[in-house]
């Protein structure tokens, strides 16, 4: 119908979920748990890299015929832009959190599930686990082996984003905690520098607001590092890529039992493509 929501994925992200499921189900190899890089990770690393961009353009690679001016780069509606990347990512988390064991789970990995998230995240790293308190780790996952983007995730590798949460089951700026009330109250978020009415006037690349939110962000977390001791452990900080891109198969089904207003959905689906597209690029 008309109103069916559609999220496409690309044959490498399709091929990457046809291979896991055979593992699981024809050779009964299951994911390592917890993942390398995990869920919160890629897409804090997801809101991070994006952010990066949309501040420092210059990266990307001018079409013949745009200018060669460079871009002008308006500060308040990045942080607006940001603010609404940002919710769309915890939105995500919340998500998985919240259907991965009714819904992104193989029957052979429920009593894996039942093991990872009857304690703590942080009892299970080790020297070759991801814990954000120790920078420079290492290790390979069959998440790793067939993520597409594999190596540059490595290098990306830093928890992101102060946002309080519970016990991964909860947001805090006062809205409910289903999945749906997270992404209708995008863009809640204060601006970095705590004011609403500044304007664009100081939007030249170095400004000073520009160097702060620069700053801000290769500085924010995603989710404070006490999330790691909640017990039990969010099965966000467990499980990684595959499991992550399983969830976008259900999200239609998913979105489609909110009611979320039109407009809304559009930006939502808009972030969606920004993130299934991300770790195609090698920039």
């Amino acid at each position: 119908s008309d109103n069916e929501i559609k999220i496409e994925l690309s044959d490498i992200i399709k091929g990457f979920l046809d291979e896991d499921a055979r593992l699981v189900n024809e050779e009964n190899k299951l994911s390592k748990l917890p993942c390398t890089p995990n869920i919160v990770t890629i897409l804090g690393n997801f809101v991070k890299n994006w952010a990066m961009k949309q501040l420092i353009p210059g990266n990307e690679k001018p079409n013949r015929s745009q200018s060669t001016q460079p871009p002008v780069i308006d500060i308040d509606t990045i942080q607006r832009k940001l603010n609404l990347c940002k919710e769309v990512a915890d939105g995500l988390r919340i998500y998985f959190d919240f259907s991965v064991w009714a819904m992104l789970l193989y029957g052979k990995e429920r009593e894996q599930y039942k093991a990872i998230t009857s304690t703590a995240a942080s009892t299970h790293f080790n020297s070759n686990n991801e814990d954000p308190r120790i920078e420079g780790t290492n290790g390979e996952t069959q998440e790793d082996k067939y993520h597409p983007d594999n190596e540059s995730e490595r290098n990306r590798r830093k928890s992101l984003r102060s946002h309080k949460v519970s016990s991964g089951y909860e947001h805090t700026n006062g809205t409910s905690n289903k999945p749906s009330a997270i992404m209708q109250n995008s863009g809640q978020h204060l601006p970095f520098d705590g004011s609403n009415n500044a304007g664009s006037s100081d939007s030249l690349t170095n400004s000073p607001r520009h160097r702060a939110l620069i700053n801000h962000i290769q500085s924010w977390k995603f989710v404070p590092l006490s999330l790691y001791d909640k017990n039990p452990a969010p099965p966000s900080l467990v499980y990684g890529a595959v499991h992550l891109a399983r969830l976008f198969v259900k999200l239609p089904e998913l979105l489609s039992r909110t009611n979320m207003p039109e407009e809304k959905l559009e930006v939502v689906l808009e972030y969606f493509d920004y993130f299934l597209d991300a770790p195609l690029s090698t920039s």
